[in-house]
Formats: C-alpha cells, structure tokens, sequence
C-alpha cells in the first residue's frame, strides 16, 4: 500500500506540473503520463542494469562542468549555452564508455576537464581576436 500511495502522489504531481507547462487538461496529462511511465517502468523492470550503466557514463561529466563552472565562473547572470560544456558532457560520456582501464568515473573526470580547460583557452584565444563565439569571458 506504501508504494502505491507514493506513486499515486508522485503521478498527481507529475500531471499538474505537466499542466502548468503545457495549458492542456490534466485529466488527459494525467492518462497520458500514466500510461507513459508504466511503459518505461516495464522496460526498466528488463533493463535495469543497463539503465545503472548508462547513469554511470552520463552523471560524473555532468558533474564536473558544474563543479568547474562554479569554481571558474564569476558571474553567472549569462543565460548563453557555452558549446565548451556541452562537448565535455558528450565527449566524457563516450570516453567512460571507450576507456577500459582504471576507474571509469576518475577517466571520465580527468577526460572532461582537459576538455573544460582546452576549449575555454580556445575560447579565451578567438574572443581575444575579435571572433564571434557564444561564450562570454567578462
């Protein structure tokens, strides 16, 4: 009875927030929502594993551009999407996948930094120059 009350809130919830996105009935939000999760919860149910695998390649390059953001970044007013970050996620994700030797988190780490502080060199280097790039060093 525990989960089923939890899950019953955690679709509720889903379903108002879904409302507010998109200005639709949250009857219908509701249905779909609850047709969609069971789908998926069916397939993790067969795929668990393979879901905890793909968590472990993608979650620690996310990490570490927040981490190295927050340390570098002083003025985070910038609503811009910096292309730097976006290549350090994929390219670490890929790399944690590829590398088959030592801690798969730690190569991933040290993989999407030198990217973080290559590109930003670069980055730093164009706008120097007068180049026109998304990222913006104030």
């Amino acid at each position: 009875m525990n989960i089923w009350s939890s899950c019953d809130n955690g679709l509720y919830s889903a379903g108002l927030e879904f409302k507010n996105i998109f200005k639709i009935n949250h009857k219908k939000i509701i249905l779909f929502t609850s047709f969609a999760s069971t789908i998926f919860s069916y397939y993790l149910y067969n795929n668990f594993i393979d879901f905890l695998s793909i968590m472990n390649y993608a979650l620690p390059p996310i990490g570490v551009v927040l981490i190295i953001n927050y340390i570098t970044k002083k003025d985070y007013s910038s609503k811009n999407i910096n292309d730097v970050n976006c290549i350090a996620v994929i390219v670490g994700g890929i790399s944690a996948y590829f590398l088959k030797f030592g801690v798969s988190s730690i190569n991933v780490i040290v993989v999407a930094s030198l990217i973080i502080i290559v590109g930003s060199c670069i980055n730093n280097i164009i706008i120097n120059k007068g180049g026109n790039t998304s990222y913006e060093n104030k």
